[in-house]
């Protein structure tokens, strides 16, 4: 992949426990993950290790649970998700019968990944954005990851990327709290 020009893969962590992935239907376990992210770094290939936040069950443990696995896991870069119920998916349908959206009253500007938009059987949507901003500011304080990142063989643009996600922490902590649109 790397000799055809691959610089940078897409890795779904999404959850915390083995239990939890197959719970989503990913068919693979959080050592498969692992191994792939090793194994991209070996052939000089970036990963962006995408983490969901919001799902049913979660509590705040849950979530600190997750960010756990994620670092030790150890993408180079954390892309988090907010669970953002597709019209007509499974989830979607336990958020109506929940009382948790109402589709009549909603905001499409939000429904992007980038905002929380429904809460949990255990956190109000504030608190789901408060958690996952702690989430992105946790994961991109951590020098020696930068550090290798930026002193790695890497493609420049993986390296313009993660300075990106890293500039735009504060613009995302705004979207998470619902004060703005984070573009």
């Amino acid at each position: 992949m790397a000799q055809a020009g691959l610089f940078m893969g897409l890795v779904g962590v999404e959850v915390e426990s083995d239990a939890g992935l197959k719970r989503l239907g990913k068919g693979v376990t959080l050592a498969q993950i692992k191994t792939t992210v090793d194994t991209l770094r070996a052939h000089k290939i970036a990963s962006v290790g995408t983490v969901l936040i919001g799902l049913e069950d979660d509590t705040e443990a849950i979530i600190k649970e997750r960010l756990r696995v994620a670092e030790e896991i150890d993408p180079d870069i954390l892309a988090l998700d907010y669970v953002t119920p597709v019209p007509g998916s499974p989830i979607w349908r336990r958020a109506l019968r929940h009382g948790w959206i109402d589709p009549e009253h909603l905001n499409l500007k939000e429904w992007d990944f980038h905002h929380p938009v429904v809460p949990t059987e255990h956190l109000s949507i504030e608190t789901v954005g408060r958690l996952g901003a702690w989430c992105m500011r946790e994961f991109y304080s951590r020098p020696e990851r930068i550090h290798r990142i930026m002193e790695s063989e890497y493609d420049e643009l993986v390296k313009l990327c993660v300075m990106d996600f890293m500039s735009n922490i504060a613009k995302f902590e705004a979207a998470s709290r619902r004060e703005k649109t984070f573009v």
